[in-house]
């Protein structure tokens, strides 16, 4: 199933708001996110997050810039490791985490995926920021798609990056790269 979440701004910390009060099931592993004009930030736990991708549920989380009522600039902070890479998935079957930010995502702690797999993307309007480790034996891609003159739009890894692949994509030349790329393909 989907998990898809998309309020303004998102924090996933070491705990965030239950699932109860910010989503609703649609069907079978899929999830809307309740109230969204109402928010402008959600706080999700990065426990939750696992919670999901242990179930065996694709998790995209993204933020929307757009018909919010309260302010947000559209960023998703990672502030707690999102690990899940002690579950033992069937082979081949190791769901992907995906964060699609209207502005800007910073990877404030790791992100550690199974060494079997598990796609990480990461799709930023302004670019992402990169301060601690990405780990997956899955692929890696980075995306974004703003011109380099305002300064957005890059991939800054004050981190490292370790993956099957890594694909780094930007609609604009002006982006830099520092810290360890380490790719297995």
């Amino acid at each position: 199933g989907l998990w898809l979440v998309d309020p303004s701004d998102i924090y996933i910390n070491a705990s965030g708001q239950p699932l109860s009060q910010i989503l609703k099931q649609t069907g079978p592993g899929n999830y809307v996110l309740l109230g969204e004009d109402s928010f402008a930030s959600s706080v999700i736990g990065a426990d939750t997050i696992v919670s999901q991708l242990n179930a065996g549920n694709d998790v995209e989380v993204t933020t929307a810039n757009v018909n919010v009522s309260a302010s947000g600039t559209g960023d998703i902070n990672v502030n707690a490791d999102i690990d899940d890479s002690g579950y033992s998935y069937a082979s081949g079957s190791e769901p992907s985490l995906t964060l699609t930010a209207d502005n800007i995502i910073y990877v404030n702690a790791a992100i550690v995926r199974p060494s079997t797999g598990g796609d990480v993307t990461l799709d930023a309007v302004n670019g992402v920021v990169i301060d601690d480790s990405i780990s997956t034996g899955g692929d890696f891609t980075a995306l974004f798609d703003q011109d380099s003159t305002s300064g957005q739009g890059a991939v800054y890894t004050g981190g490292s990056i370790s993956a099957g692949s890594i694909t780094i994509t930007g609609s604009n030349t002006g982006y830099s790269l520092r810290g360890p790329l380490t790719s297995s393909t």
